[in-house]
């Protein structure tokens, strides 16, 4: 994904910001664990792919495999989902 994309659903009360971490928690479930695990170190907690592949017990080969494929799945999850638009 990259940066600038946003949410198609507008968020304008607490009801609202429940239901979008729900449907994202929905797409999330959609994943591996592995998928998971990798979006959530490297995207979220921002630890470098050295970091993420010795924390995983993983080659760093296989997280830059992996990592790619994880963030195409959750894309496409939060796209059918449509909590996510994608440009023209």
């Amino acid at each position: 994904m990259e940066r600038g994309w946003a949410s198609s659903r507008a968020i304008r009360t607490f009801e609202d910001a429940l239901i979008f971490v729900l449907d994202v928690e929905r797409c999330l479930r959609k994943l591996s664990l592995v998928d998971i695990q990798l979006i959530g170190r490297i995207v979220v907690q921002e630890y470098t792919q050295a970091e993420t592949a010795a924390l995983l017990g993983l080659s760093l080969r296989t997280v830059h495999a992996k990592l790619p494929l994880a963030m195409d799945r959750l894309t496409e999850a939060l796209v059918e989902s449509a909590l996510l638009t994608l440009p023209e």
